[in-house]
């Protein structure tokens, strides 16, 4: 090994400012148009959960309301899948005067409320509204939900232990 040192070097600049100074003049703007560009996807990813609650309060508005044990169904309009928010199950009317497995329906949506899993989806929801550019976040909801649809239907099993008519 072997070792060779320069000599010492000193450098002058023009006018008021330092090389420091210039770099970080320069830097300024990138580093604004980054954080403009993260502050627009929050603004629209906010913009898209307000748009949500707007739709359902709009369900809620224009659907018949009843209870039916213990719950509050909210007959929508044909074609609208079935969910639940909070302690509301959004079922198609058709469905529930139709269905003879409208009760495993019911009870897979109970599960839904009972375990609050609104609440994990609104929370995960945030997470994804502040790293809207990450795409673990997105996995993260989707693993979420599908593990909410997992312990329902196990619960309802439990309940209608007959899982090939559950499972049609």
């Amino acid at each position: 090994l072997f070792e060779y040192t320069l000599g010492e070097v000193t450098i002058y600049g023009q006018g008021s400012g330092t090389v420091d100074s210039v770099a970080s003049e320069r830097s300024i703007p990138y580093f604004s148009y980054i954080i403009m560009l993260y502050l627009l996807g929050v603004f629209f990813a906010v913009l898209r959960f307000i748009l949500r609650f707007y739709q359902i309060s709009k369900l809620l508005q224009k659907s018949k309301v009843v209870n039916h044990n213990g719950l509050r169904l909210i007959f929508t309009v044909q074609g609208t899948p079935t969910f639940s928010f909070f302690n509301y199950v959004f079922i198609d009317e058709n469905l529930f005067n139709r269905s003879d497995e409208v009760e495993k329906i019911i009870e897979h949506e109970k599960i839904h409320i009972d375990q609050k899993h609104s609440l994990d989806l609104i929370i995960a929801e945030l997470f994804s509204i502040i790293q809207w550019f990450n795409p673990t976040v997105y996995l993260l909801k989707k693993t979420l939900k599908e593990n909410h649809e997992f312990i329902a239907d196990s619960d309802v099993l439990v309940v209608y232990p007959d899982i090939l008519s559950y499972t049609k």
